[in-house]
């Protein structure tokens, strides 16, 4: 059976009564510079971004009932407010906020994160965290990732959830639930997801969802 699902699946999931959460990767963002001492804290989503964001909310319009929880980092946000735009909602949406999924996130401990991200490089750091399960300022990777899955669980109220994070955040996810390792050069795309995928009898499976060839 394939880890992955496509928008024609989700659509029979969505007729099969299934509740459905994307803990997915921001849209395109503005370049960060590997100067900046904030790491593109402040870096937005580009047009094509944006663009991509309400294309997604378009093809997932039929959903009609939704939630949003987002990362504190505006870009997070602007994905949400793009999706729902698409898909007949427009911006004044109500988007909640959880700190696991950003600033600082689940997955970080302490500020000894940011020094091994600077000496490392961000995508080498990630790299290492995954293969190794654990780094300096770090949670370990399962304890974390069940506390990430279970904050999931708890904000999607709604038949369709976007959860709104970071490539970190969705790459170490998917590489827990062992439905890919990500690697620097197998990197999470721009709105790359994990789908949890929540039955009618209360079951959970998983899958990736990876919308952008398709939009």
């Amino acid at each position: 059976m394939s880890n992955t699902l496509n928008f024609a699946e989700l659509k029979e999931l969505y007729n099969q009564d299934y509740k459905i959460s994307l803990f997915i990767r921001h849209a395109e963002r503005e370049e960060i510079d590997p100067r900046d001492p904030e790491m593109g804290m402040g870096a937005l989503l580009t047009e094509t971004g944006k663009e991509q964001g309400r294309k997604l909310g378009e093809k997932l319009s039929y959903f009609q009932d939704f939630s949003f929880t987002s990362s504190a980092v505006e870009r997070c946000k602007q994905t949400c407010r793009a999706v729902a735009v698409g898909a007949g909602l427009g911006e004044d949406i109500s988007i909640a906020e959880s700190p696991l999924f950003g600033i600082p996130g689940v997955y970080i401990s302490g500020i000894e994160s940011q020094h091994e991200m600077e000496r490392l490089g961000f995508m080498e750091f990630t790299e290492q965290y995954i293969k190794n399960g654990e780094a300096k300022g770090m949670r370990p990777v399962g304890e974390a990732s069940e506390d990430l899955l279970a904050e999931i669980l708890k904000v999607s109220t709604a038949k369709m959830n976007i959860c709104a994070s970071h490539d970190l955040f969705v790459g170490v996810l998917m590489s827990h639930l062992q439905l890919r390792t990500v690697t620097i050069e197998n990197w999470i795309s721009f709105l790359e997801a994990v789908a949890i995928l929540q039955a009618p009898d209360k079951s959970v499976s998983y899958k990736i969802f990876n919308p952008l060839a398709d939009l």
